[in-house]
């Protein structure tokens, strides 16, 4: 393993233990619905709230959804 590979993996588990584990169930039905509104009543939620979730995973993982 490369020091590169090992600081990658180092970060790679900061950021899931900062993470909530909420916003997995949320980028997880998000993911299956492919839209914010249904997803949110899958989810019980309303609208804006699945949109503040994504927000928060992108900065969680800074990482681009689809």
């Amino acid at each position: 393993m490369h020091s590169n590979d090992i600081d990658y993996s180092v970060c790679v588990l900061n950021q899931l233990r900062q993470a909530d584990l909420n916003l997995l169930v949320v980028f997880t039905v998000l993911a299956e619905e492919r839209n914010v509104s249904r997803a949110a009543e899958r989810l019980l939620v309303s609208q804006p709230a699945v949109s503040r979730g994504l927000a928060r995973r992108g900065r969680c993982f800074t990482m681009t959804c689809w």
